[in-house]
């Protein structure tokens, strides 16, 4: 951080510098120390050389996308080819598992079906060369995970009838469009929705606009929306602005669940 640049240090201007980059100084301290404990856990040899990351954001922070995740999977398998540190994607998999239960799903890359905390990761079906269109759509503020998994105290799975995943899977690797708007769950939903009406509100207006499926994603904020193509879902977010009255972050975007990132 940056001192005043008056000659006479002013407290209150000292207080407040410290406190709005506490985090900053927390977030590194913990980052370098389990980097430290990694390192000596997996006997990775400490490289001299150093990298230098730009990250450009092009999804809604704390919107239940993975978007951090999916940052630090990048991370950690660009650093694994730059410093030719040998580990394979195995490895890379159970080392990313101490940073966050969904890191291994994205390391491992493509459709995947996840069981336990995150760490027992097994490829899904997944018909090659189908990419389904979908419309995500987020209300421009964030949801704290850790606070809607304290609010929720049922097991996830819970709810699920004993066929729905195997239905889902099944459609999936068929290329299905009707089982996967079927199968799609997300038990943190009412959770989320009793707390944030807003979202409910969205996801009410997408299916009257004609959505073939609506569900929150992960913890929220985001929505997505299972449409036919590209042009429905920029006709359907144009459709939504206008009926919501209020400002919303859109993008259709395709899921390629048979690519994995190059290892």
């Amino acid at each position: 951080f940056q001192m005043p640049e008056e000659e006479e240090i002013d407290l209150r201007k000292l207080v407040m510098i410290l406190f709005r980059n506490w985090f900053w100084f927390a977030g590194t301290v913990l980052l370098a120390l389990l980097l430290a404990w990694l390192f000596n856990r997996y006997s990775i040899p400490v490289y001299q050389t150093s990298a230098r990351i730009l990250l450009e954001k092009n999804v809604p922070v704390a919107g239940g996308l993975g978007g951090g995740s999916a940052d630090a999977a990048a991370a950690l398998l660009a650093l694994n080819r730059l410093w030719q540190t040998g580990l394979t994607r195995p490895a890379l998999m159970e080392l990313s598992s101490r940073l966050g239960c969904d890191i291994p799903a994205l390391v491992h890359g493509g459709a995947v079906s996840i069981a336990g905390r995150g760490e027992r990761v097994e490829p899904a079906p997944w018909r090659a060369g189908w990419r389904p269109w979908l419309l995500l759509v987020n209300p421009g503020f964030g949801v704290s995970t850790g606070d809607i998994y304290e609010r929720y105290k049922p097991d996830l799975t819970s709810a699920l009838q004993p066929d729905t995943f195997k239905n889902l899977l099944a459609a999936l690797g068929s290329g299905e469009a009707a089982g996967l708007a079927a199968g799609l769950h997300n038990a943190l939903q009412r959770t989320v929705f009793d707390k944030y009406p807003l979202l409910e509100m969205i996801a009410g207006q997408l299916a009257r606009l004609g959505a073939r499926a609506v569900l929150l994603s992960g913890s929220g904020a985001t929505l997505f929306a299972l449409v036919t193509d590209a042009e429905h879902g920029r006709t359907l977010a144009a459709e939504l602005r206008r009926a919501m009255e209020c400002q919303l972050w859109t993008s259709v975007v395709q899921i390629a669940g048979d690519l994995r990132p190059a290892f």
